[in-house]
């Protein structure tokens, strides 16, 4: 049974996250280390995050939040994650939007931009090492299945790099080739 701190602790654990820049993998990122930090999830289940936001749609930081409120409290949890992850933005872009339109010209912003997006891409590399020491030692893998792992990786990365099939539709297939094979 849920008691109404452990709603306000789930709240205002991923209200901050809200306030992050950027979005998607790096959130998601940051929700899982949240989790597993707190003990609120083991990594194993934890990588099970962006699966799920991935194959549901709009943006991937509300859907992990929800996917993370809804497995520790169920549609309650749901929701108060939704809301918490949400809130700072919708306050933020209203915010832009009214007062800030014309600041993006200035080469100052434009600079701190550019910053964030470095910041980003060394989040999205964490990802990459987390997620790839999961899935290739995470399970106690045997050899076939460690090949079929990385026979997987290198065929997603190059459907997706030479544009052949989109993000989802690869972690579809990917999720249905672990189904038959790697159980």
């Amino acid at each position: 049974m849920m008691t109404m701190s452990e709603l306000l602790e789930l709240f205002l654990m991923l209200l901050p996250v809200g306030l992050l820049p950027g979005g998607g993998l790096a959130v998601i990122a940051i929700i899982q280390e949240l989790m597993v930090s707190s003990g609120l999830m083991e990594i194993s289940e934890a990588v099970n995050i962006v699966a799920i936001s991935e194959m549901t749609p709009g943006a991937l930081a509300a859907s992990a939040a929800t996917f993370v409120g809804m497995r520790l409290h169920g549609v309650i949890g749901a929701v108060i994650a939704t809301i918490a992850i949400s809130l700072p933005s919708l306050v933020i872009i209203s915010l832009v939007v009214k007062f800030f339109s014309k600041s993006f010209e200035h080469e100052r912003v434009r600079a701190v931009l550019a910053c964030l997006r470095v910041v980003v891409l060394g989040i999205l590399a964490s990802v990459v090492v987390t997620f790839g020491r999961e899935a290739l030692f995470g399970h106690g893998q045997d050899a076939l299945s460690f090949a079929i792992i990385l026979a997987m990786i290198a065929v997603s990365f190059l459907m997706m790099w030479k544009k052949w099939l989109n993000p989802p539709l690869c972690i579809l297939i990917a999720g249905a080739i672990g189904a038959l094979f790697l159980r």
